[in-house]
């Protein structure tokens, strides 16, 4: 006789279910694993950055502390400054004389002229009239170069024939702007 089956049939989920199971839960363990050990890689590497973090921290509050300069860098601002210093403080006498002597009104006469810093003029004159004076430091002093100009003493000389006036005047000049 031949066997004969009488119970219904199974299904596809009964008869794999077991195996479905078994092969979800083994993926799904894998799956946390791999999470599990990225998320300790990644707690880590954040340690990691963390103490690279306060390290950095710590060498800017160092250097925030105690600025060191470049001894170059330093040695450099030194020399601008004299350099500045140096020029400002530079006049073209030639120059700065010309300038004070064109505006000199015919009869008067530059007898001496001194030079000290800043630049400054000390210069003695002759003059023919009182009035070409006063016209020559108003001249004087609209020069743009002159910061400013006066007069220290002026004496009537009567022993010589035209009589003339001995003046004395100071005139400061602006310092040099834009020399390189």
């Amino acid at each position: 006789m031949r066997p004969l089956n009488l119970l219904p049939r199974m299904t596809v989920w009964q008869r794999y279910s077991r195996f479905m199971l078994l092969g979800i839960a083994v993926a799904t363990a894998a799956a946390l694993g791999a999470i599990v050990i990225e998320a300790g890689s990644d707690h880590r590497a954040a340690g990691r950055m963390e103490q690279e973090i306060a390290q950095l921290e710590q060498r800017v509050r160092s250097l925030e502390t105690e600025p060191q300069a470049d001894p170059a860098v330093k040695r450099y601002e030194e020399l601008k400054a004299k350099l500045s210093s140096l020029q400002s403080g530079r006049a073209d006498w030639p120059q700065l004389v010309k300038l004070i002597e064109e505006p000199l009104p015919p009869g008067a006469s530059l007898i001496s002229v001194s030079a000290s810093a800043g630049p400054q003029l000390r210069l003695q004159y002759t003059f023919a009239q009182e009035s070409d004076i006063i016209a020559y430091l108003a001249a004087v002093q609209r020069i743009p170069r002159v910061d400013h100009a006066r007069m220290t003493g002026m004496t009537k000389q009567v022993q010589s024939l035209p009589t003339n006036y001995a003046v004395g005047m100071e005139i400061y000049f602006r310092p040099n702007e834009g020399v390189e």
